[in-house]
């Protein structure tokens, strides 16, 4: 009797989490796949490819001679072997070796993009009906030069926080042989968009944890670097103040306006007088690099004409 009760209880409340589940209210955990990077590393990581992003927008756009949109939308963590079930056959891999542990990462396009990239390379509109295919050895070939320029943008976009040169190694076109890691293994998936003629196309950047570890560990270093305040150093405080001391102003003397016709303009000569509206018992203005800066009055020193500073403007005068 107390196993029926038991049992009834137990069917009552999985029927109860499964109802919630479809809610949103509980979702399940699989604590197999723990998240390895934290907040502040996928911040960091993001900072990164958006730079490539934009990198890459400037390429394409040079590339195809038209419009594109190229865009950075996730940073997906996983096990490699979930990564490469994911992927068609044929599909276009380029593996790449990065930074400093020696691993392997891999790139991967659209089998239907890169067709368009060859297309346009060719002289081509790039509007393809094509079924997919494997690449040609002449579409490998020009993808090589491709993807030689992509992974140079893609460690341009590191230089800011370490210096990173990554190398093509092989080009696959079946997933399931490139041995990168073992499937188990966690891997960061970076997923791009890139949209030809309305048509979205999605290029990946597959790396391990090994290869962006150090990677990212110099960015947080960095952006921690610049946060911590630097101690004064009185020597070199000595030095910019003595260099700032020579730097040369430019000081102009406002001398008042008037209104005239072009006409009364062209026929001015030498000896002329021009009465302004300037008040010769108040101050007149200084402006220094073309910014108000004192009130002053006119007058000679050591045979010179000088000004001697009244006081210093305020901005609500202007």
């Amino acid at each position: 009797m107390n196993k029926a009760k038991m049992q009834i209880s137990e069917m009552n409340m999985e029927q109860k989490i499964g109802k919630e589940t479809e809610q949103g209210k509980i979702q399940k955990y699989d604590f197999r796949r723990t998240r390895r990077l934290s907040k502040d590393q996928r911040d960091g990581l993001a900072i990164v490819c958006q730079s490539y992003s934009k990198l890459l927008y400037t390429y394409f756009a040079t590339l195809f001679r038209l419009s594109i949109e190229v865009n950075f939308v996730s940073i997906d963590e996983m096990k490699y072997g979930e990564f490469v079930e994911s992927r068609p056959v044929p599909d276009c891999i380029w593996t790449f070796q990065t930074g400093r542990s020696g691993d392997f990462a891999l790139i991967n396009m659209q089998a239907e993009m890169i067709l368009i990239i060859v297309e346009r390379l060719f002289g081509g509109s790039g509007r393809t009906n094509v079924a997919v295919r494997p690449t040609t050895e002449i579409e490998k070939n020009i993808m090589h030069r491709v993807i030689d320029r992509v992974l140079k943008m893609w460690d341009q976009s590191w230089q800011n926080f370490i210096e990173v040169e990554s190398k093509q190694k092989a080009y696959e076109t079946k997933p399931f042989l490139v041995q990168m890691v073992s499937p188990t293994d966690a891997v960061v998936n970076i997923v791009f968009n890139v949209k030809i003629f309305d048509v979205d196309y999605l290029l990946n950047i597959c790396t391990p944890l090994t290869v962006l570890e150090p990677l990212i560990t110099s960015i947080l270093e960095k952006s921690s670097s610049k946060k911590r305040p630097k101690k004064v150093d009185e020597k070199e405080m000595q030095i910019v103040k003595s260099t700032v001391s020579k730097a040369g102003l430019l000081i102009a003397v406002y001398l008042g306006k008037i209104k005239m016709s072009l006409g009364d303009f062209m026929s001015l000569e030498e000896g002329d007088v021009i009465r302004t509206d300037q008040n010769i018992h108040k101050p007149l203005l200084a402006i220094v690099q073309n910014k108000p800066k004192f009130w002053v009055t006119p007058g000679l020193a050591n045979n010179r004409r000088a000004i001697r500073i009244v006081q210093a403007c305020q901005d609500e005068e202007f």
